[in-house]
């Protein structure tokens, strides 16, 4: 039976509900191509439910970041050889591990200033070896060294000009050609490699796609630099330096 005083009394403050938070995976996918695709959002769960495994039975993020390493220089030897088949599976096996790294590190809280530096140093190693493979295999073709040189060259100068604008204080947007993309194509690639059309020389599909991906390169650097500049001129982000 309510009394007076509980008539009297001033009714409770409202406060709104607090919103919800979004999921490990959308957090992590935030500014990239894969913002909104259900099936990177799935895939990356599934990533997380392994990475948590993974670090209760105690695997160590450095050991899964030196364990991509090797996978690289297994994919180097593969597609100097002209095992396309396994060389996309290497890179496919890096490129998962690069995944679950940061999840372990994250899961046991042993993220590191140095375990990140070691991440990006071992990520640009296993971005070239396999591309420094497929250069060997194709050295007697200047044509096509070239090609595979400029895919090279792009898988570094993305990431590289991306990290020195955020450096800078550049704020960039959704760009495309990071390293989850051009793991996807460089298997896509391989993959390709398995065809034979009968040409008159080894592998034309993974020259062809060898070349899209140089193409990709150049235009996602060339998109890195240009909103790193106009995010660069519209704010105060530290002095340059130039070395």
């Amino acid at each position: 039976m309510q009394t007076f005083s509980d008539l009297t009394a001033p009714a409770p403050k409202w406060t709104p509900p607090e919103p919800e938070k979004k999921s490990a995976a959308t957090n992590r996918l935030a500014r990239t191509v894969w913002e909104k695709n259900q099936i990177a959002t799935w895939a990356y769960r599934g990533f997380v439910a392994i990475g948590t495994r993974l670090a209760k039975i105690g695997v160590s993020a450095n050991g899964l970041t030196y364990t991509s390493l090797l996978l690289g220089v297994v994919a180097f030897g593969f597609a100097a050889r002209g095992q396309f088949l396994f060389a996309a599976a290497s890179v496919f096996a890096g490129g998962v591990l690069d995944a679950l790294d940061g999840i372990v590190a994250r899961t046991t809280n042993t993220v590191s200033r140095y375990g990140a530096l070691l991440d990006s140093t071992v990520d640009r190693v296993t971005d070239a070896l396999p591309l420094l493979g497929v250069l060997l295999f194709y050295g007697s073709s200047v044509p096509l060294s070239i090609i595979t040189a400029l895919a090279l060259v792009g898988s570094i100068v993305i990431p590289y000009a991306r990290a020195r604008a955020e450096a800078l204080g550049a704020k960039l947007p959704t760009l495309f050609m990071r390293r989850p993309e051009r793991v996807v194509l460089l298997v896509a690639c391989f993959l390709l490699g398995e065809i034979d059309l009968g040409l008159g020389f080894p592998a034309p599909l993974l020259a062809l796609g060898v070349f899209v991906l140089a193409v990709l390169s150049s235009v996602g650097a060339i998109s890195v630099l240009r909103a790193a500049r106009r995010s660069l001129a519209a704010g105060d982000g530290p002095e340059p330096v130039r070395s």
